[in-house]
């Protein structure tokens, strides 16, 4: 009988672990998103063209608003408005990714450096701060993935901060067809009815959303009151009006909570339409304390006003639609003083003083007498008068600046008889047609002989 002989049985061996996977330190996190060099892309090569961008509207802007009457003018400032706001949002979007991006790349650099991470043996802060440093510290992986996730949030949700002011110009365009329509069937401006004309294109959103918010869910599913309501907001959804159009600020306020979007909202737009606004509106008038330098409006003839001479009105200034005289000094026998015409003015009181002027109803032969009739009828409005004395009509014609191509009134003014020193020319100022209760005004425009 074989017996088969075993070898005693040793002392139990482990069982193998698979040895970890090194990190190589000099390649990019895994969770890397996928999009960071399209973003870069994007945001490095459009940045400085949105800032020209924002320039050129405002130019723009300048030059079209002396050119239109008061409807256009309304028009034109709240599609400025929506474009001036959507170009600096997603400027100041891009600029704020690249420099997220910027640091990014820094803690990935800095990764590849000192893979180890801080040495806090060679920290030179007491005990406590090193305790409490440490505490506060991050694993590099964790800190760099931070820093991308951070980066490309700002991408996206920027976007869909500019997308949000966009959207709202398909209400506008529509809002100012129905003005313009209303204006000829009742006795309204159409610039008083545009503001109008949004609310009531809007008012079914606000209606159906209250009604679906309150009761949407006791609504029967077949009923006629339900199927209304989807299609209103079916509509507005077409038009991008509603969040989900926006999918960038749908998602990210399914994850923050709606209130909280809509106060970054109103804290990223505000302060931009604000500043916009400001700009605008009132230009540099504002910046510094100059508490006792002269208004415009109240400087009369002390007050030199680089608007008023045609050698110092800048790029920012051409397009001003105030009285202006070719320079300070007058060395010639005639002063030439060009006033642009003001459509949102001077159309409604020519109509209303002159309407036999204004009347279009004539023939070849009677357009010479009936401009010389607007131009007398502008001249007796304006009052233009030289060291008080007025200035006849005869001394104008309608023409043109030849720098800024604004058409106006023309006067050549005889000024070889004057006596050297310092003169004042004087121009009323035209209230609208819905201001004419308002005391006039005048500017005061000083020169030298």
């Amino acid at each position: 009988m074989d017996i088969e002989v075993r070898p005693a049985p040793g002392p139990p061996t482990e069982a193998a672990t698979p040895e970890a996977t090194p990190v190589d330190v000099h390649a990019l996190p895994k969770r890397t998103t996928p999009t960071w060099e399209m973003e870069l892309l994007i945001s490095g090569a459009t940045v400085f063209a949105l800032l020209q961008l924002s320039d050129a509207l405002s130019r723009f802007h300048a030059w079209l608003h002396p050119r239109l009457d008061a409807f256009g003018e309304v028009f034109a400032f709240m599609v400025f408005i929506y474009c001036k706001t959507a170009v600096i949002t997603l400027a100041l979007t891009f600029v704020l990714h690249l420099a997220l991006r910027a640091w990014w790349v820094a803690l990935v650099a800095l990764r590849s450096l000192y893979p180890e991470g801080i040495d806090w043996a060679r920290h030179s802060g007491g005990p406590l701060q090193r305790e409490v440093q440490q505490g506060l510290d991050l694993p590099f992986e964790e800190r760099v993935e931070r820093a991308e996730d951070r980066a490309s949030l700002v991408f996206a949700v920027g976007l869909g901060f500019a997308l949000a002011v966009v959207t709202p110009l398909l209400l506008v365009l529509p809002a100012a067809a129905v003005s313009l329509a209303l204006s000829w069937l009742v006795e309204l401006q159409a610039d008083v009815l545009l503001p109008l004309s949004v609310m009531v294109l809007l008012l079914p959103l606000f209606l159906t959303s209250a009604i679906d918010r309150r009761w949407g869910s006791r609504l029967h599913r077949d009923g006629l009151l339900r199927r209304c309501l989807s299609v209103t907001l079916r509509v507005y959804a077409r038009c991008a009006l509603l969040r989900g159009g926006n999918y960038p600020l749908l998602l990210f306020g399914s994850r923050i909570g709606e209130g909280r979007l809509q106060w970054l909202t109103v804290l990223v737009l505000v302060p931009v339409i604000a500043s916009i606004l400001a700009a605008t509106l009132y230009g540099r008038r504002g910046l510094g304390e100059f508490d006792y330098f002269p208004q415009p409006s109240q400087g009369g003839a002390e007050l030199m006003r680089a608007v008023h001479y045609g050698d110092q009105r800048s790029a920012a200034l051409r397009y001003v639609p105030v009285p202006f005289i070719a320079g300070a000094v007058n060395e010639g026998p005639y002063l030439e003083l060009f006033i642009p015409y003001v459509p949102q003015r001077w159309n409604a009181l020519l109509a209303e003083h002159c309407p036999e002027a204004a009347s279009a109803a004539a023939t070849d032969a009677d357009w010479a007498q009936r401009h010389r009739q607007r131009i007398d009828c502008l001249v007796a409005l304006l009052e233009p008068r030289l060291d008080g004395r007025p200035l006849p009509g005869r001394d104008f014609r309608f023409g043109e600046d030849a720098r800024s191509g604004l058409p106006g009134l023309r006067g050549f003014i005889p000024v070889q008889d004057l006596a050297p020193g310092q003169h004042v020319l004087t121009v009323r100022k035209l209230p609208r047609a819905d201001a004419a209760d308002q005391p006039p005004a005048e500017w005061h425009i000083p020169f030298w002989r």
